[in-house]
Formats: structure tokens, sequence, C-alpha cells
């Protein structure tokens, strides 16, 4: 079978490595990342296309994807907005959903009442993504006056809504019925081959706090509810916080760290190797995100034996709970602290592993690709 060709195209370096769910038998790819030149190690380190984020730029990408059967934006942002809008009618597209691109649209229902009131004394800090990537998009020209980057045309323009759980796809559609054709993604990572032994033995009085410094982790809920609990100054509270938008937010939770010693933010970023080093010590890993988030973040704690604790509102909570795995509802933190109860048995540990290798093996990433390739092809002669 003739190899379909696919244009990748990547504004962080972090998800370049989520390509790897096209490589196989199926596709021909071809991987972009616009933005300034920024160090990138990975497996794609020998393969990635840079290209200047600017008019010149995104004409330059807009040719490329016109002679590609697929492309594949990862995030919907202004610049993918406006390549979406621009590549002809014929090519297929699919999006990559993070979930920022349509939660920010309704954010007061993601957050809690205490980081809203933060939110509301930085004006519009939810349009920062779309205003900083276009400041890039219009570095050189007014491109606006070029390209239409409306984010509804785009969406209405896709093909293809590719997302790790049709379960949030499904609760998104109640909300914007329009979303293109969902496609699952297979899981990207790895299962790990520790054992669930070594990685009890390893775990220490550490508790990771939130994936980043995001407004949606709601860390502020879950500093007040810790400070309330004697038995929380057992252990140590690691708040990663080295990526994402500055506001009164961000200062509102540092200055909520430094009343009390237990806590500390992470604000230097950290190769992948010595933030996995982290979690995999780590007893417990509290996320108090009310939609999806941090996945990446989750799985590597389930696959290195750490206890997932997340809040019932978000559907990841129903979703991981539908397929296997052991995830805690938030709002038990305090009770198991006062049983020193925040570490999983080695049989716990033992069966999110297994789960974790049950969603990979059930969903190979060859049966995603055939599938979307026969969606592409609908219509179009065999090749």
């Amino acid at each position: 079978m003739k190899k379909i060709k696919a244009v990748h195209i990547h504004t962080e370096l972090k998800f370049i490595g989520e390509t790897n769910i096209f490589e196989g038998p199926y596709f021909k790819n071809q991987i972009f990342y616009l933005g300034e030149n920024k160090f990138y190690q990975g497996s794609f380190d020998d393969r990635l296309i840079n290209i200047k984020r600017n008019y010149f730029g995104l004409k330059k990408i807009i040719r490329i994807c016109n002679s590609s059967d697929i492309v594949v934006l990862y995030d919907l942002d202004p610049i993918k907005s406006a390549i979406a809008n621009s590549v002809s009618e014929n090519i297929k597209i699919a999006w990559r959903f993070f979930g920022y691109e349509l939660y920010k649209r309704n954010k007061e229902l993601y957050v809690s009442r205490e980081s809203y009131e933060t939110l509301s004394k930085d004006g519009n800090s939810d349009l920062f993504e779309d205003s900083l990537t276009f400041s890039f998009l219009s570095s050189l020209k007014p491109v606006n006056l070029f390209f239409d980057s409306s984010f509804n045309k785009a969406v209405s323009r896709i093909d293809f809504f590719l997302c790790l759980s049709r379960m949030e796809c499904s609760e998104l559609s109640e909300e914007w019925p329009k979303l293109p054709q969902c496609i699952e993604i297979p899981f990207w990572g790895e299962t790990g081959d520790s054992k669930p032994e070594e990685l009890w033995e390893m775990k220490e009085p550490t508790i990771m706090l939130g994936n980043n410094k995001s407004i949606y982790n709601n860390h502020l809920d879950v500093i007040r509810e810790l400070n309330k609990h004697s038995k929380a100054s057992a252990y140590d509270f690691i708040i990663p916080f080295n990526y994402g938008e500055e506001g009164e937010y961000t200062e509102t939770v540092r200055l909520k760290v430094k009343e009390r010693g237990m806590y500390t933010l992470l604000e230097d970023f950290l190769p992948y190797k010595k933030y996995n080093e982290i979690i995999r010590q780590s007893s417990a890993l509290i996320i108090n995100s009310f939609r999806q988030l941090g996945m990446a973040t989750i799985f590597m704690a389930i696959r290195g034996g750490v206890k997932v604790y997340l809040n019932p509102k978000n559907i990841t909570y129903d979703w991981l709970r539908s397929r296997g795995f052991k995830v805690f509802d938030i709002n038990s933190i305090g009770v198991d602290l006062g049983n020193h109860d925040v570490k999983l048995s080695v049989a716990e540990i033992e069966c999110n592993i297994q789960a974790l290798r049950n969603f990979k093996e059930s969903y190979p990433k060859t049966e995603f690709q055939r599938n979307l390739v026969e969606k592409v092809l609908d219509g179009v002669d065999s090749v």
C-alpha cells in the first residue's frame, strides 16, 4: 500500500514526540516546528524541520500542506487556525486536541471560585495564548490582512478531531455540537518494566501537586484544605510551576506556599528523565482540575506506581476508572492523610500497570492509523 503523505505542524517542542502514533506502514511523515530555533532532543531530532513563525513561513507551510494528503495540527491556536482556513479544500485536516482551545472559552466552568477571584483581577488573561501567538504571527507583516485566523471557521473546516477519550469528546459535543468527527488516538507512551515491589519500595513522603502553573490546576483550593490537616506536614509537596502563563493567580499561589515550609515550587525546567524520577519517587499526585489536563503526567504517575487523586468533576476521573485504573477522589485526601494511606499498595500498583498495558494493547497505533487512512481515502481512489 502506498503511504499517505502527512504534514505535522507543531508550535510546542514538548509535543513533537506525539508524532510517534503516525509512525509505521501507513504514513509518510513530514514534521515541522513553527517558531524560533530552539534546542530539541528527541526521537525526531534528525527529521524536524524548523520554519520561522511569520508571514513568509506561514505561506511556505501552506504550500507544503497543499501537496499532502492530510495535515495534522497539534492544538488549534490562531496560527494553525489560519493554516486550516487557507489549505485547499481537498486536503484532509486533523486537529490533535489538547484541551485549552475549547475549555478556555468557558473558563469560569473549569476553575474554582477561589481561582476565579484571582482571574478577575487579571482581566482577559484567558486570551493570553491567542495574543501571544498572534504577536509572533504578526512579527513581519500584518498577516491578519492576508489570512483568516477565525477559530470557528477553522473548526468547521477541520475533518477529524483527535483526542484520547471519546467520553470527553461526547461531553464536549454537548457544548460544541459542531465539532469535527471524533477519532480516538492510542496511548503513545511507555508502559514501563519496573516491578511493583520495586516501585513501592522507592516511594518517599513526597506528594506532587498539579502539573504546571495553569489556573486550571486550582492549586489554591488544595493548599487551603491541606493546611487544615496537621498530618500533612509529614509530607513534602512539590508543585510543578515551570510552564504556563503568569498573572495574579500564580503570584497568589507563590504567596500561599511561602506561608508553609512543606511546599516547594518547581520553577526550573527539568529534562524528562529527571522529572520522571521525581514522580516515580513520589507517593501521590494530586490534580484538582475540573477538565482534562496533564495526561502525560498522569500516565507517568500511573506507570511509576504513584497514587493519583483527581477531581470527580473531571471527565478523566470517570474515563480512567472505566478502563480499570485505580484513581482516587480528591475529596478523600484528608481522610487518607489521617490514615497514612497516601500510597498505593503493591497490589494496586500492579493493577494500574496492567490496566495501562491493557489500554495500549487494546488499541494499537496500527489500528488507529488504518482507521484514519480509511477515512482520508473515503471517496478517493484506492492507493
